[in-house]
């Protein structure tokens, strides 16, 4: 037995026993293998293929896609396989939004698309406002007669038309309004009477002011009381001066720029004097040397030549239709009250009198009473 052990044949049949076996139980696992894997495959096989161009392979809204093998590079997926499916479109397109032009015609029942009746029609109201600024209104048509404008609880009615034809009218947003819409009622006047009343809500977005820290003699943070009726005064006199809103227009866009100098501090800077906080500044800082000569933004008239406490010398000139500007701080008047002026006329000469620390012109905007931003309306 022992020498039948080490015979090269008994050897290798030895061998070749196990290999055999080996062989045999790779080839039925591997067809029980097969056999498993395409009953496991059937679900898949009848799962819609999720590839681009498929519309109808995007499963229901709020379910999650069966996870997958990744798909070849000819075959990517319509939309990321780790994340929750949206429902398929409609198919329906979302309107673009309308324009405030097209919302007030459409309140008074006209098609925007179409082409209006009236020869050389034309309305223009601005999409969006920004709070402290004037926008623009603008109207003109064969047969227009006015137009009446319902604005923040006042009326407006422009009644004359420039050389081109057009009713315009400055409204104002006054600086820190919190509505973020505001209504504005548009009545067009036609010949014979006939009026066109339109209404439409006008979108607000606030606008952002610097801030400016300053340090100053005490004097400049507080009056002293002695001077507080005097202050009362000087405000109630400046109210009713901007205030007024007379029927003819005398003023066009761009205003003039009252002086060649940079603006040294911009409308709406909310200024805190040592450490407290005071009102925002409503105007715009001009630089300027003493004595130089400021002129009218635009013709009008002068409706107060006064001194005031903070503003110091100051001169408001009305150019119609509720729009009037302001200057203060000047050293000398050139004007009087009830005086014409024409567009760049010399009103007065630059000054440092009132509150201030050195010469400088303070132009002020006001448009129907409110204090707006008069960059936007000058050629700064």
């Amino acid at each position: 037995m022992d020498s039948l052990k080490h015979t090269p044949f008994n050897g290798a049949i030895r061998r070749g026993v196990p290999a055999a076996r080996l062989l045999l139980f790779a080839i039925a696992l591997a067809l029980l293998t097969a056999a498993g894997c395409a009953k496991k495959e059937l679900p898949r096989q009848s799962a819609p293929v999720m590839a681009a161009g498929t519309a109808d392979a995007r499963p229901a809204a709020g379910t999650e896609p069966a996870p997958q093998n990744p798909p070849a590079p000819d075959l990517q997926p319509a939309f990321p396989l780790t994340e929750k499916t949206k429902a398929a479109p409609s198919g329906k397109k979302k309107a673009p939004a309308r324009t405030t032009t097209e919302r007030l015609l459409q309140s008074a029942g006209r098609d925007p698309g179409a082409v209006q009746p009236e020869a050389g029609f034309h309305l223009a109201v601005p999409d969006t406002l920004g709070d402290g600024e004037a926008f623009l209104v603008e109207f003109s048509a064969a047969g227009a007669e006015g137009l009446e404008l319902g604005w923040r609880g006042k009326t407006l009615s422009v009644t004359e038309a420039d050389k081109a034809g057009r009713f315009m009218a400055l409204l104002p947003v006054p600086l820190d309004e919190k509505a973020k819409s505001l209504p504005l009622a548009l009545t067009l006047v036609w010949s014979a009477g006939k009026k066109e009343a339109m209404k439409a809500d006008v979108p607000v977005k606030k606008r952002s002011y610097a801030v400016q820290r300053l340090k100053v003699a005490p004097k400049h943070v507080s009056p002293p009381p002695d001077m507080l009726p005097k202050i009362e005064r000087d405000r109630a006199e400046m109210r009713a001066a901007v205030g007024k809103v007379t029927p003819r227009r005398y003023w066009s866009l761009p205003l003039l720029r009252p002086v060649p100098g940079q603006v040294t501090s911009l409308y709406g800077l909310r200024r805190v004097f040592n450490n407290v906080p005071k009102s925002p500044h409503k105007g715009l800082d001009l630089d300027a040397a003493e004595g130089d000569p400021v002129a009218s933004a635009e013709a009008g008239t002068v409706v107060l030549v006064s001194e005031h406490y903070y503003g110091g010398k100051t001169v408001v000139v009305d150019h119609g239709l509720g729009v009037l500007t302001a200057y203060l701080h000047l050293s000398g008047y050139n004007v009087s009250v009830g005086q014409t002026v024409r567009r760049g006329d010399i009103i007065g000469f630059i000054g440092s009198t009132g509150r201030v620390t050195g010469p400088h012109l303070h132009l002020s905007l006001y448009v129907m009473g409110v204090s707006v931003n008069a960059a936007t309306c000058t050629a700064m």
